[in-house]
């Protein structure tokens, strides 16, 4: 029978670990095992070694021809990372004199299981953590564990969510103490545990779970701002969460097949299951600094009230939001370009509700839409339907939701399948070129021409460069056209 190290470990990597390690004592550790025995994939391998970690994991990088950075000089910890089915392999020197010690300094006794390579058939387990896997419990490995380091009861919260276990009494009450010196903790760590918690195939659950355990509030206090003081606000946004995990479960490239839980995902899946494997590499796609857009969705998500009134209205309080969703971001040390995308959510996230209220959208309407949401444009409308379903007792009145997703599916089709139509028209003329054409003087004029320019092209109406050209001289002599001096942003 294979040994369970070679079922767990590529053989090349493992051949090279074996060459490579001299005299050193090896084990694999932590999350590999755990999701072995719960028969889910884990791309990244952790190993802990008895001495000189990073210098292994430098001599394995060479080897491997794979990158190489050290982690943290003091605790003797480097990385390394591969392109393919592993992504990275991390090294730690052992903590204590034996390897049961290491595991019960640990965070939580499902996380500490070990394999030596030596002895690659028998599991260390000083601590019943594989009982705790069979009973789906989450359990601490000592009363202190999570205090001795407070973003473990962040990790706490997304394990529990993410498998489906369930807290021990001692644990819950060890994460409510722990929570509260999150404050005190490195904001990179706080960011990293709190960003993975957010999957949007189950942040709704994690944030239930964190507003219950009192870790919300200290994580994004301004969130009893923005929702208010009433339960109502916490569970729409709560229950947009849920649906908008309902959506990419069904949407992006995790959905498993099978048929759908109802008839009105069943409907969205008919119209806009086509866009699968582009709507789940969108989701999937890293921002800037690392965090996927769909983690980011889910984090605005929670910034995005309910206002009913005016559009100015809407439009004055989502750019408030957005403004207080951008700061959260500064405080959690995400990059600037992730900070905007969710700042552009929020801040653009009534505009295809606004945008269905005319029916379904023309080319030009379409194009607007894009201009003014970018990149953000396919994550608001996921969230434009997930709001929907969130404001109602199942299931959605017919008529009224297959209209809602047939503006979705007019938007999705423009972005995926007509972008150079539709989304990005290709220049017909340039700045200098069009002022000379019609004797202007550089300016603001010569700008908000070409965009008009653009929109003609998203409708059809211009596809020369004679027809831009006598666009814009009618534009000029009749005053006409779009007021661009203060689009969102």
């Amino acid at each position: 029978m294979t040994k369970l190290a070679e079922r767990l470990i590529p053989p090349e990597i493992l051949a090279h670990l074996r060459r490579s390690r001299g005299n050193r004592e090896i084990w694999l550790v932590g999350g590999a095992l755990r999701d072995h025995f719960l028969g889910r994939p884990h791309p990244d391998l952790d190993f802990v070694v008895d001495r000189e970690a990073a210098s292994l994991a430098r001599v394995v990088a060479d080897d491997l021809n794979a990158d190489f950075y050290v982690l943290d000089g003091e605790r003797d910890a480097a990385r390394v990372i591969l392109a393919g089915e592993v992504r990275t392999l991390d090294f730690v020197r052992r903590r204590g004199p034996s390897i049961e010690a290491d595991l019960q300094d640990r965070d939580f006794t499902i996380n500490s299981l070990a394999l030596a390579l030596d002895d690659a058939d028998r599991l260390i387990d000083p601590l019943r953590g594989l009982q705790d896997l069979k009973d789906r419990r989450l359990r601490a490995c000592g009363g202190k564990s999570l205090e001795r380091d407070p973003v473990r009861a962040l990790r706490a919260v997304r394990l529990t969510s993410e498998l489906g276990l369930r807290m021990e009494p001692g644990t819950v009450r060890q994460v409510r103490r722990a929570g509260k010196e999150l404050s005190s903790s490195p904001g990179e760590r706080v960011r990293d545990e709190f960003m993975r918690s957010l999957d949007p195939l189950n942040a709704g659950k994690a944030i239930r779970l964190m507003n219950h355990l009192g870790l919300l509030s200290i994580v994004c206090p301004e969130l009893t701002e923005i929702l208010g003081p009433e339960e109502a606000g916490w569970q729409r946004a709560l229950s947009t969460l849920d649906r908008l995990g309902e959506l990419v479960s069904l949407l992006g490239q995790r959905f498993e097949g099978g048929r759908a839980e109802n008839l009105a995902l069943g409907e969205l899946s008919l119209l806009l299951g086509r866009y699968r494997p582009q709507i789940g590499e969108k989701l999937t796609s890293p921002v800037g600094g690392g965090r996927q857009s769909g983690q980011l969705l889910a984090l605005a998500a929670l910034y995005c009230t309910e206002v009913r009134g005016s559009s100015a209205a809407r439009e004055s309080a989502a750019a408030h939001s957005a403004e207080l969703a951008y700061r959260r971001c500064q405080e959690l040390r995400l990059s600037r370009p992730e900070a905007d995308r969710v700042r552009r959510i929020v801040r653009n996230h009534w505009r295809p509700e606004a945008l269905a209220a005319g029916g379904r959208p023309g080319d030009g309407d379409t194009y607007r839409f894009f201009r003014d949401t970018g990149e953000a444009g396919v994550e608001l409308i996921l969230l434009f339907l997930a709001g929907y379903l969130a404001g109602l007792t199942p299931p959605p009145p017919p008529e009224e939701w297959r209209a809602k997703v047939g503006v979705a599916r007019t938007l999705m089709e423009a972005w995926f399948d007509r972008t150079d139509q539709v989304i990005r028209p290709p220049k017909l003329l340039g700045g200098d070129e069009l002022a000379a054409a019609l004797g202007l003087q550089p300016g603001p004029i010569i700008g908000d021409l070409l965009e008009q320019i653009r929109e003609a092209q998203a409708e059809g109406a211009v596809r020369s460069k004679e027809a831009a050209l006598e666009f814009a001289r009618r534009q000029l002599v009749l005053g006409e056209g779009p007021d661009l001096s203060d689009r969102p942003t």
